[in-house]
C-alpha cells in the first residue's frame, strides 16, 4: 500500500489526457467556428470578423473567449509552445475586444450593438493586427511544435501521417 508522500508526489495520466483532450478542443472549436457562424449567421459575409454584427454574435465572441483562455491555460512541453500559446491567447481576446469596421458588413438585420468602432481606424487595426497575428501562431503550432515528438513518443506511421496533416494546415 502506498504512503501519504508517495500519493502526493506521484504523477497520474491525467495531465497527459488534458494536454492532448485541450489540444484536440483547441483544434476543434477553430475548425467549427466558421461552419456555425455561417450556419446560424444568416448570410455569407466577407469576413468572419463581420460576424461580430450578425446573429451569430454570441457564438463568434464565446468561441474567442473560449480559446483565448484555453491557449492561456495550456502548458505545453516547450517554451516555444508556452509562449505561442500565450501570445494566441491575448490576441484571440483582441479579436473579440476590438471588433472590426461595421462597413462591409451583408444585410440589414444586424443586433442592436454599439457601434463606436465604426469610424475608429484604430479598433479596426488592432482587430486586423490581432487576427494576423492569431493566425500567424496557429500556423507556426501546426508548422513546428506540433510536429516535434512528445516526451518517449516514438515517431511511427502514424505521428508520421499526423506531421503531414499539420503541415497542410500550416
Amino acid at each position: 500500500m502506498p504512503n501519504i508522500q508517495q500519493l502526493v508526489t506521484e504523477k497520474t495520466d491525467s495531465t497527459t489526457i488534458s494536454y492532448f483532450l485541450l489540444r484536440q478542443l483547441i483544434g476543434i472549436l477553430g475548425i467549427l467556428l466558421p461552419f456555425a457562424l455561417i450556419i446560424f449567421g444568416g448570410r455569407l459575409q466577407p469576413s468572419l470578423s463581420h460576424y461580430y454584427y450578425s446573429f451569430s454574435h454570441t457564438i463568434f465572441i464565446g468561441t474567442l473567449a473560449s480559446l483565448s483562455t484555453f491557449l492561456i491555460t495550456y502548458k505545453g512541453e516547450y517554451r516555444i509552445e508556452n509562449w505561442l500559446a500565450n501570445i494566441a491567447g491575448v490576441c484571440a481576446a483582441g479579436v473579440a475586444i476590438f471588433p472590426t469596421n461595421v462597413k462591409g458588413f451583408i444585410g440589414t438585420k444586424f443586433i442592436s450593438l454599439p457601434i463606436s468602432a465604426e469610424s475608429s481606424h484604430l479598433t479596426n487595426a488592432l482587430h486586423y493586427g490581432f487576427a494576423t497575428a492569431l493566425f500567424i501562431c496557429f500556423a507556426l503550432f501546426c508548422a513546428v511544435v506540433f510536429q516535434k515528438p512528445d516526451k518517449n513518443e516514438i515517431i511511427d506511421d502514424k505521428k508520421r501521417m499526423r506531421n503531414r496533416v499539420y503541415r497542410i494546415c500550416a
